[in-house]
């Protein structure tokens, strides 16, 4: 697998922005500054970041400049992200602090915030990621328009199906994906091959054959950029005879918010990128999601919040 590039310092802002998101989220109001403290704390901040004067400095010195030298970029970001997504940023920015509209419709962004931080609090939150694929896969299929159409088909499954059962499935509902695995191949202990969704566009004159199909990997975890590489066509393609007349297409799903800089070598490495912005973008003004997925996306935030 080939490794990520290092991230840059404006993924970094992304990241203390999220911080500043969630403690807004969880008290109704938070301080621009608590993203750059908590990174602070941590020790994470990058010397690249900070200009230390010539002869050294204190080391209370340093925190200071290191204070001064993150708030602004991090006011940036979510200012960014206010103007970008309008009405279905759940947030409002007043001077220095950030607070959380809870009267405005912003569920998806929320969930997102929250499954971005699905890794940081242990085994209990598993369910995160697992519902954010499904999540996912609907705000995608949204995203390309009425004839697109999905189905989740990571690891693991509703009802446990296994492998050959989602791929019998899917050449069920679209009339390609011909399950024919080469010789030699045992389904058994196959999980997805790192494709969790597939979004196809249905030929509108009812012929099934040569539609365009979108493959999708997701990632929510601290690791998100080491799986841009995971889902490969031509390992998934060894279970089918064909499994579809025209090439798919790659994609990466991600909770957080992908900064610019480093969108041009996600794109590369991993296909068409969705980050929250795209995905919450896709799902505006529409109703997505059935009642059972908007509950539990509600209570999976909840958990996040109450930490």
């Amino acid at each position: 697998m080939a490794s990520s590039p290092r991230a840059p310092i404006s993924q970094q802002r992304a990241a203390d922005a999220d911080q500043v998101e969630l403690n807004a989220l969880r008290s109704g109001r938070a301080a621009i500054t608590t993203g750059a403290d908590d990174e602070r704390l941590a020790g994470v901040l990058d010397d690249s970041a900070v200009e230390v004067p010539l002869g050294g400095s204190e080391p209370w010195q340093l925190g200071d400049l290191v204070g001064d030298d993150s708030v602004g970029p991090i006011h940036e970001e979510l200012s960014r992200r206010a103007h970008g997504l309008q009405g279905a940023y759940p947030f409002d920015l007043e001077d220095s602090a950030l607070v959380h509209d809870s009267e405005r419709r912003a569920r998806v962004y929320e969930f997102l915030l929250a499954a971005s931080f699905s890794t940081h609090e242990g085994n209990r939150h598993v369910q995160l990621p697992r519902l954010f694929e499904r999540v996912a896969t609907r705000l995608i299929e949204s995203y390309f328009g009425k004839n697109a159409k999905s189905r989740h088909f990571g690891w693991p499954r509703d009802g446990d199906a296994t492998f050959e059962d989602a791929a019998r499935a899917l050449h069920t509902h679209t009339g390609e994906w011909h399950w024919g695995p080469e010789e030699g191949l045992d389904p058994t202990h196959v999980k997805d091959e790192g494709c969790d969704f597939v979004v196809w566009l249905d030929s509108s004159d009812g012929r099934k054959t040569g539609q365009l199909f979108i493959l999708g990997q997701c990632a929510c975890g601290n690791n998100w950029q080491d799986k841009w590489r995971d889902l490969k066509v031509e390992t998934l393609q060894r279970w089918f005879n064909p499994l579809s007349l025209v090439d798919p297409v790659r994609s990466f799903a991600t909770p957080r918010h992908v900064a610019d800089e480093l969108l041009r070598e996600a794109s590369r490495e991993a296909g068409i990128v969705f980050d929250r912005s795209r995905l919450v973008l896709a799902a505006a003004n529409q109703d997505v999601f059935d009642d059972e997925t908007s509950t539990a996306m509600e209570r999976l935030t909840k958990l996040v919040c109450d930490g």
